[in-house]
């Protein structure tokens, strides 16, 4: 049997955002909880890779460590599959900066974000019984098809969204069926802003 100990430390992050000459900064999430947290991981990620610190034996215990298939979702399959056996540990004061512009790959590459999170699930669903079984995972199941539906829409594929229809929550069910009435270009500015969308 697997030892369960602690092995990665975890910090709140302070999410800097630009306002023209501006620079706010403010704290990302109040509290980063303690303990076998993937539950909390797959409703909310609270993790980032600048805060993330692994002790050596825990990550050399997994099958396989960083995915360098993922560009994106990376730190979120590393936390998820070292949490599976290893307590994370975090210290509620932020120590790293993540800065929010417009060329953030996560907000320029709608694509690549949902063909990781769907290779993600998959690999979660193939291999990892034990997270699938998590209660929040049909909530990051949602989550998952959601941004699938960003994509397509990004991608001005409305009527391929509707396939995602019946996986999604009951309010991005609402702006799937909003956004089909919506015309492109408006569409197109809420995604890049992410305010209807996220």
């Amino acid at each position: 049997m697997t030892q369960k100990k602690t092995a990665p430390n975890i910090t709140p992050m302070t999410k800097t955002e630009r306002n023209k000459k501006n620079k706010v900064s403010k704290k990302l999430f109040d509290f980063v909880p303690s303990g076998f947290v993937i539950d909390e991981l797959l409703s909310k990620y609270f993790i980032h890779m600048s805060s993330l610190m692994i002790r050596k034996i825990a990550y050399e215990s997994l099958n396989k460590g960083f995915n360098s298939n993922y560009t994106i979702v990376g730190d979120i399959d590393l936390a998820v599959r070292i949490n599976l056996n290893w307590r994370l540990s975090s210290i509620q004061e932020p120590i790293t900066y993540y800065r929010y512009h417009g060329n953030n790959t996560g907000m320029k590459e709608s694509y690549l974000i949902s063909s990781e999170l769907k290779s993600l699930h998959h690999d979660l669903l193939q291999n990892y019984p034990k997270i699938t079984q998590k209660s929040n995972f049909k909530l990051f199941e949602r989550k998952v098809f959601w941004h699938i539906v960003i994509s397509d829409l990004e991608n001005n594929l409305k009527f391929k969204t509707l396939k995602n229809l019946n996986k999604l929550s009951l309010i991005n069910k609402f702006k799937l069926l909003f956004s089909l009435i919506v015309p492109s270009f408006l569409l197109k500015y809420y995604i890049k802003k992410r305010s209807l969308f996220i």
